[in-house]
């Protein structure tokens, strides 16, 4: 079993991974393959497999098949964790390109969704889980900002906020993971998720009207939204983002 190009995708809940990975399945090739929210050692087995997206392929196939891009995503877990799950050939086939993908969003916008969402699995009701989820975003920002190098495969930052503006960063991001551009998804609000946290699937086919920049307004006087923003996070936000409020 061989692919052509293996991409491993890791990223905080909410922080827009899927609207960013549809975006990527748009382009992909016939014998491709997007295996979503891996969480076992075999991501060809362990995978929700309701959310896959198959490109001229069987869901039974993908255990054997020769594939163009094998894509696949971790959520909510530590870089150190999904580093020490180390690719295994005998798996998942060798590959002749491997990418680390690591997307992030600003924690100002970021957090708000996720306290909208309102769900305990992501992990901010309690004194424990936001101290996990502040020390996840500062793992990532710490990535991002290569003060820690664990993505060693060709690491590419995805930084959700320049990617929802900036075409010209997208066609870049494109031609580096050798796809044909297009924008066709850009409208689309992705259904794996159950769609925005603030608007649901109310902003189907113009996505991009959506104020996902701008979610923090809604939190401001939140009171664990502020706890959840620290100053060595807003720190480290402003050094990616620059000002977001």
């Amino acid at each position: 079993m061989h692919n052509k190009v293996e991409i491993r995708i890791i990223g905080m809940q909410r922080s827009g991974n899927h609207p960013i990975i549809d975006w990527i399945a748009s382009m992909l090739p016939d014998k491709s393959c997007v295996l979503n929210f891996v969480n076992g050692p075999n991501p060809l087995e362990h995978h929700i497999k309701k959310e896959d997206i198959l490109i001229g392929l069987t869901l039974n196939e993908i255990l054997t098949a020769n594939k163009e891009y094998l894509v696949y995503n971790y959520e909510d877990e530590t870089i150190s964790e999904i580093f020490n799950k180390n690719r295994n050939e005998n798996i998942i086939g060798t590959s002749d390109k491997k990418f680390d993908v690591l997307i992030l969003r600003d924690p100002y916008n970021l957090f708000a969704s996720r306290i909208k969402r309102g769900s305990v699995k992501l992990g901010h009701k309690t004194t424990e889980q936001q101290l996990i989820l502040r020390k996840l975003w500062i793992e990532c920002a710490n990535e991002a900002l290569n003060k820690t190098n664990n993505l060693t495969q060709n690491k590419t930052v995805i930084l959700f906020n320049k990617w929802f503006v900036d075409e010209d960063y997208r066609k870049e991001l494109a031609e580096k993971f050798g796809l044909k551009y297009n924008d066709k998804t850009l409208n689309t609000v992705s259904k794996v998720g159950a769609g925005s946290s603030f608007n649901g699937f109310n902003y189907q086919n113009r996505a991009k009207d959506m104020k996902v920049l701008e979610r923090y307004k809604e939190l401001n006087n939140e009171g664990t939204y502020s706890k959840l923003l620290i100053p060595e996070i807003k720190e480290l936000s402003k050094k990616i983002f620059g000002e977001v409020i």
